[in-house]
């Protein structure tokens, strides 16, 4: 039977400040798990799972491919006014890759998941692939189809608060336009009862 926990002493490697330490774990005699060296690297801890590992890893490259192919066509300049017309993607670029994680409960899907989620985003990195700003606008003609725009990393915090300053303004100006408006019947009512009082003044006169 295999002894998946070593021996009674073993030394783990422990990276430190991007230098590799060896740490000297006694796993029979320890009493409580503080201390023992756990990796930063969600990868790590993902045993058993070769496989899955290896078909994650190649979807993941051909996805990172495919930006790099998309980045190169400049595809982001048609999709930065909402109110135009978009191409398809399939016209670019073929769809996919596609990855469905099949197992019982426990097996490790979700962390299969969230190490890749990791590594991508180190791969991303690394390849300068930058993110972007997915934005829906609001449809007057078929308020259940809201319009989409797509935008280079940080600019869509910007538009959205460029139209909450509009939304804003419109908003200041409508209290604004009531304002006045109640302002101007107050007003109006005051002067109507005043020239009525004034006329029965003159009738009782005459």
């Amino acid at each position: 039977m295999k002894n998946y926990f070593g021996s009674n002493k073993q030394a783990i490697s422990k990276k430190e400040q991007g230098k590799p330490l060896l740490v000297e774990w006694d796993w029979k005699a320890f009493k409580t798990t503080e201390g023992f060296p756990v990796s930063d690297d969600l990868l790590d801890w993902v045993i058993g799972q070769d496989p899955a590992l290896k078909e994650a890893f190649l979807c993941l490259d051909e996805w990172v491919h495919k930006l790099e192919v998309l980045n190169k066509t400049n595809w982001l300049d048609s999709w930065k006014d909402p109110t135009k017309p978009k191409p398809s993607t399939k016209t670019i670029i073929s769809p996919g890759p596609y990855l469905l994680l099949l197992g019982d409960p426990g097996t490790g899907k979700s962390l299969l998941g969230c190490a890749l989620a990791e590594k991508l985003t180190q791969t991303y990195h690394q390849r300068k692939i930058l993110l972007h700003d997915v934005l829906c606008w609001k449809n007057p003609l078929v308020p259940s189809q809201p319009l989409i725009s797509i935008h280079s990393a940080g600019e869509g915090k910007k538009l959205v608060t460029a139209e909450l300053k509009k939304e804003q303004k419109k908003r200041r100006a409508a209290k604004s336009a009531v304002k006045s408006l109640q302002w101007f019947l107050l007003l109006t009512g005051l002067a109507l009862i005043i020239l009525g009082f004034y006329l029965l003044g003159q009738a009782w006169v005459v």
